[in-house]
């Protein structure tokens, strides 16, 4: 190796040609008010997080992220819980039935993805607070691997990971039986997206959740 390309000995993507734009990890909501509706859920959310005037982060609704970071996932999600923090309407106190949903392009290393051997998270949702993040680049990526795990496209792939993660903070899990093919990961993989829908036990675990906050299942 060159001397002059050494600086790259350590860099894990293999996400050099991604394609991934501003637009593309703008989380798609479409799904959210005819899959909430049933459980007496009425949707009526914000696309952005317009800059507040006493704490303008951006003007644009856009955070800075760190790159190919490591660690564990509530230990190296802090940009995350920071993000909530700042939106949040008070400290203590939380958002009456607020949810929010970040769109961001890839997680820690570990979970990318890249190398295509590595684990690829879709989706986190905090422990800690009421958030959830979808990362569009491993969507892509693990969209465009052979063999192909998914039978949706990429968008219905992308709207259906916003939907299934802010269904954690209503503390659905992973469970088929109890929640929902939308919750399922084996389902997930081999389901079109008019399958993918709530359970009707997983409905009124959101009915009966006083608000959105973090997953605690």
């Amino acid at each position: 190796m060159p001397s002059a390309a050494t600086h790259f000995i350590d860099l894990k993507d293999d996400d050099f040609e991604h394609g991934v734009t501003a637009t593309d990890i703008i989380p798609d909501v479409g799904l959210f008010a005819s899959r909430f509706r049933p459980a007496c859920v009425e949707f009526g959310g914000r696309d952005d997080l317009s800059a507040s005037d006493d704490d303008p982060v951006s003007q644009l609704g856009e955070i800075p992220f760190d790159l190919n970071t490591t660690g564990d996932l509530d230990g190296d999600m802090s940009d995350l819980h920071n993000i909530h923090n700042n939106w949040r309407q008070s400290a203590t106190e939380p958002d009456f039935w607020s949810a929010y949903l970040v769109g961001a392009f890839q997680i820690y290393a570990a979970g990318d993805n890249d190398n295509d051997l590595e684990a690829g998270t879709l989706g986190y949702t905090s422990s800690n607070d009421a958030i959830s993040a979808i990362f569009r680049e491993t969507v892509r990526d693990i969209k465009t691997e052979e063999p192909n795990v998914f039978v949706m496209g990429e968008e219905d792939v992308w709207r259906v990971a916003g939907l299934h993660e802010v269904a954690h903070q209503f503390n659905l899990g992973h469970d088929v039986t109890d929640d929902g093919p939308i919750m399922d990961a084996e389902s997930f993989q081999t389901k079109q997206v008019e399958e993918l829908i709530f359970s009707p036990k997983g409905l009124q675990k959101i009915t009966a959740r006083d608000f959105p906050r973090e997953f605690e299942d």
